[in-house]
């Protein structure tokens, strides 16, 4: 086996050598040598001699890759121990391997996820609760470089079962992703939300600013609630077949099950996500997912509402929220698209007569925060039409965003709504 590492790490220098340092035949051999290794018949056991022992990147990768291969062309014959074995060496490999390159640690990652998914529907799915009580361990550890590999452990998940362009294309029937995705939603995808929400809460409980490995951990938890609460789920239209394209696709809105009903009307949630956009404010990639994570949080809808009264206590709470948040402190210019897109969903995705309904002095201070808002985004577009043709496009975009919203406000108020406009046209 050492020989065959040797000849491995050989080839791969020659691959990564200078075109000027090696001739063309060498270069075609070496290549063949690792095509010959990525086909081999059950590799798996050579796979793990190389991972344990080289300290090549690049035959660390190829090995990853090869193992992601092997055991969805090997699967039949495979039995549960080995599927297990498999899963439960890879894991904690990248776990005891903290230098690892971030290519290879994703790639190894994305290999456990592949299995995971694999054994989705067949009887060689049990260790499905083997995997997140891994993962629930590592997350708990405190330490953040673990957190990370847990981090990016769950998004391979995400990404793995959403059935979208991040979806590995492993050669088997849509249909089976199909499958595949509906018992991820029904037993597994709350559970990676409610592990983010639980990380970002207990860093959102101390003070002061985040900092170093910490904030990033909290970044990559952000990310993957913002990921969740942008799931395509199964109420909201029949998935589309887009494995392995790169078709766009619009975000679709909140309609998960009833199941979902206590950790998404729980006000302590939209409460977490309104407290990490104030503490994130003037970090724009943090503030960006926060500000996406509650626009999807206005597009709430579906049987997690059990009745009218439901829906509308967690209309009033979203409203006093933003509220809060629209009229703490000047809004920045990275936030005003985000503050924009949660007006406009809050105002179209609710009934109108809905809206209507909140206590008299919540709706005037909404439509009031509305007009304000509104009125602040055209000033700003006129004076950066002076300064940047481009700002003036960004900032025109901006505003005829949020005006689309107030148009469906002013049938509450559009005596005083147009008197309003008509004064601020004249500042």
């Amino acid at each position: 086996m050492g020989d065959f590492l040797r000849q491995l790490e050989e080839a791969s220098h020659i691959i990564l050598a200078p075109p000027h340092t090696v001739n063309q035949e060498q270069r075609q051999a070496a290549e063949h040598t690792i095509l010959a290794f990525r086909r081999a018949s059950n590799p798996l056991q050579a796979c793990q001699f190389i991972l344990e022992h080289s300290n090549v990147d690049y035959i660390l990768f190829q090995a990853a890759s090869t193992v992601k291969e092997a055991v969805i062309r090997d699967w039949a014959m495979l039995d549960h121990s080995q599927v297990d074995n498999v899963r439960s060496f890879l894991l904690k490999y990248v776990t005891h391997k903290p230098g690892l390159p971030s290519y290879v640690r994703e790639q190894i990652l994305q290999a456990v996820a592949v299995i995971f998914k694999r054994g989705t529907v067949e009887s060689k799915e049990n260790g499905r609760e083997g995997l997140f009580a891994d993962i629930s361990q590592i997350i708990t550890s405190g330490d953040p470089s673990l957190q990370m590999i847990a981090c990016s452990m769950l998004t391979a998940l995400l990404n793995e079962y959403s059935g979208s362009t991040r979806t590995s294309d492993i050669g088997l029937s849509w249909e089976f992703h199909i499958q595949c995705k509906h018992i991820f939603e029904i037993h597994d995808l709350k559970k990676v939300f409610m592990y983010a929400v639980q990380i970002l809460h207990q860093m959102m409980s101390t003070e002061g600013p985040l900092s170093g490995d910490t904030a990033k951990v909290f970044s990559r938890f952000l990310s993957i609630c913002e990921q969740v609460l942008s799931w395509e789920f199964a109420l909201v239209r029949p998935a589309r077949r887009r494995v392995g394209s790169f078709q766009p696709v619009d975000t679709p809105p909140l309609r998960p099950d009833g199941k979902w009903r206590d950790p998404l009307l729980d006000h302590g949630l939209l409460d977490l996500f309104f407290k990490i956009h104030a503490r994130t404010r003037l970090n724009p990639d943090s503030c960006h997912l926060a500000m996406q994570s509650l626009s999807q949080l206005a597009t709430l809808d579906g049987p997690v509402f059990a009745d009218r009264k439901a829906k509308s206590d967690y209309l009033a709470h979203f409203i006093r929220c933003l509220l809060q948040a629209l009229n703490g402190s000047e809004v920045q210019d990275h936030e005003a698209l985000g503050f924009a897109s949660i007006l406009n969903h809050l105002v179209t995705k609710f009934p109108i007569d809905l809206i209507a309904s909140q206590p008299a002095g919540l709706l005037n201070s909404f439509v009031d925060s509305l007009k304000s808002f509104t009125c602040l985004c055209g000033r700003q577009a006129a004076l950066e039409e002076a300064v940047s043709p481009l700002c003036e496009f960004v900032c025109s975009l901006v505003c005829l965003f949020v005006f689309d919203s107030v148009c469906w406000l002013s049938v509450f108020d559009s005596i005083d709504w147009l008197l309003y406009l008509f004064d601020c046209q004249n500042v």
